[in-house]
């Protein structure tokens, strides 16, 4: 999958409204590719791919690199997405006040004989800026053994600090077509799970357990920060939420070593295939030094599951 887009001005916010996604097909390791086109409904162009997305508009977007495609037992491929949305007006419209807002969808592709990749778009998931001033972003998907799907996203209280900073989760019975209205993802005792606006991965481990990766606070966040401890846990295959006394910390700010709040984010995990181990590739990053503002170094951190 392959983000991009030609911006008219000099404006990286340009780009909510510009982007738009192609995708590779590669037989021999991604030394080649046999198709490169960009993702686009039957029947519709790169100039309006699907119904409801038009470039210069409302933009097609993948946040960060934990929305890692899926491939369902249904043999359909899901690519979580963002996409921008419109106002009364028409126009580009950021309802939250915040820095972005964006809408969840899920592109469904199946592979056809000539290789190529027939999508169709799933609706939308939209949520409210009074409950989540930037939307729905940067969703992770995996299905659970009785074949629903689970979405988590990331949400922000930065425009509203008085509403807890959570993830938000919401389930498809259809593999992906049509999806539950989100709510908070919490702990499967039902507490509160405080996460601030940052990205989180759904990781589906060959040993059938399926693992969240993200940020946890102790108490609320405002908005993306703080972004530590990083935790990794168990996702319970009934309720679909997070089991509690699964969670294990895997990294955090080191006090007093280091003087400034370091930033454990903007990560991605998958399987090792030789041993099970999970491969968790990340940058500690710093941002509130002005001798180290988002500097860090690229760390790989392994764990056995």
């Amino acid at each position: 999958m392959v983000m991009e887009g030609v911006l008219p001005i000099d404006d990286p916010l340009e780009a909510f409204r510009w982007w738009t996604l192609r995708y590779r097909v590669s037989l021999d390791g991604g030394h080649t590719t046999v198709v490169d086109e960009p993702v686009t409904q039957e029947g519709h162009t790169a100039e309006q791919p699907f119904e409801g997305v038009l470039p210069g508009k409302v933009g097609m977007i993948m946040g960060d690199i934990t929305q890692t495609p899926i491939r369902t037992r249904g043999g359909t491929i899901l690519v979580p997405t963002n996409l921008t949305v419109l106002g009364p007006d028409g126009r580009y419209a950021n309802p939250g006040g915040s820095l972005c807002f964006l809408d969840a969808a899920v592109l469904i592709g199946r592979r056809g004989q000539d290789y190529r990749i027939r999508w169709e778009l799933s609706d939308r998931v939209s949520n409210d800026p009074a409950r989540s001033s930037r939307g729905c972003l940067e969703p992770t998907l995996a299905q659970a053994p009785d074949g629903r799907i689970l979405m988590v996203m990331r949400g922000s209280n930065d425009a509203i600090p008085d509403q807890p900073g959570v993830k938000w989760s919401t389930i498809s019975h259809n593999e992906g077509r049509t999806w539950s209205t989100p709510e908070p993802w919490t702990y499967a005792d039902g507490g509160t799970l405080f996460s601030p606006g940052s990205s989180s991965q759904l990781l589906q481990h060959s040993g059938g357990v399926l693992y969240w990766l993200g940020n946890i606070t102790p108490e609320n966040p405002r908005g993306s920060y703080p972004r530590y401890p990083l935790v990794i846990g168990r996702v319970d295959p009934a309720s679909l939420l997070l089991a509690r006394d699964t969670v294990f910390v895997i990294d955090t700010w080191q006090q007093p070593d280091e003087p400034t709040p370091v930033m454990l984010s903007s990560f991605m995990a998958h399987e090792d295939r030789q041993n099970g181990d999970i491969l968790l590739h990340m940058t500690r990053a710093f941002r509130d030094s002005p001798d180290q503002y988002w500097t860090g170094d690229a760390y790989l951190y392994r764990l056995e599951p």
